[in-house]
């Protein structure tokens, strides 16, 4: 799955709109200055490894005809951002399934959730454009 989105800050504020195939997110960062409109950075990062371990779960239990009830993930970093160094998470799951079957879900969504990882794995990020606009 190919995955771009976009960007683009609210005039005059910190605060950004972040959005893709129709779908949008607010974005903001910690700091006395922000709006504390939306998620800063190191929540967004940690709710793409929450989202990402709650959409294998999900896929892993209809491949199985598992009914899952309910999935709930909590990640957390380790200090203050940004010299965290370990993001920690922690899943509950309800499904109609004994609890072997419901603990491979799980075993089976740490082994291949994405974001969990590319984060693992060090994956390089490169900024391969960009633009710069004096205004006066």
């Amino acid at each position: 799955m190919k995955a771009n989105i976009h960007i683009r800050t609210v005039p005059d504020t910190n605060t950004a709109i972040g959005w893709t195939n129709g779908r949008s997110i607010v974005v903001d960062r910690s700091s006395e200055t922000a709006l504390s409109l939306g998620f800063n950075s190191a929540e967004l990062l940690c709710l793409a490894v929450g989202a990402c371990y709650t959409n294998e779960v999900f896929l892993e239990a209809g491949r199985r005809a598992v009914r899952v009830r309910s999935v709930h993930v909590d990640v957390s970093a380790d200090g203050d951002w940004p010299s965290a160094k370990h993001l920690t998470a922690s899943m509950r799951i309800e499904a109609d399934a004994d609890e072997g079957t419901i603990a491979e879900l799980v075993e089976h969504a740490d082994r291949v959730a994405r974001v969990p990882n590319l984060l693992r794995l060090g994956t390089s990020v490169r900024l391969t454009d960009a633009h710069v606009v004096r205004r006066n």
